[in-house]
């Protein structure tokens, strides 16, 4: 699916950084957190956004929080401190999943992985046992 027109000039504006955030983050709440990097904003109760908004491309992690653990997709772009702003809205183990291997959905993944203990780790359908 490529872009539409409206998304291309978006893309390519001059001083980009001036139209975001897009509209539709003013019908979240926006929560607070202290690493500045990130804007949060929460999408549901127990789910929320990391949006990253000094990137480009406009990076987005979720945080979904369930009674027993947490997940995290995707780990954005490895600049803000994602693993202190994800420990502000939960002490859960969180599991880690990124979508694909761009690198506004995975620059934040060793930051994570070197701060914690994993007992499984897959990546792309390879499966690694308890890696300390």
């Amino acid at each position: 699916m490529s872009p539409s027109p409206d998304d291309r000039k978006f893309l390519i504006a001059e001083r980009w950084w001036d139209q975001l955030p897009r509209p539709i983050y003013s019908e979240l709440e926006r929560v607070p957190c202290s690493e500045e990097w990130f804007e949060v904003y929460r999408v549901m109760e127990g789910i929320f956004a990391f949006y990253e908004p000094g990137q480009f491309e406009e990076a987005i992690s979720t945080l979904l929080i369930g009674s027993e653990k947490a997940a995290l997709i995707d780990t954005g772009c490895g600049i803000g401190n994602l693993r202190k702003a994800v420990e502000e809205f939960t002490d859960l183990a969180v599991i880690v999943v990124n979508t694909h291997a761009h690198n506004d959905h995975i620059g934040g993944f060793l930051a994570l992985v070197n701060a914690i203990s994993i007992d499984t780790l897959v990546l792309n359908g390879y499966q690694k046992e308890r890696m300390e």
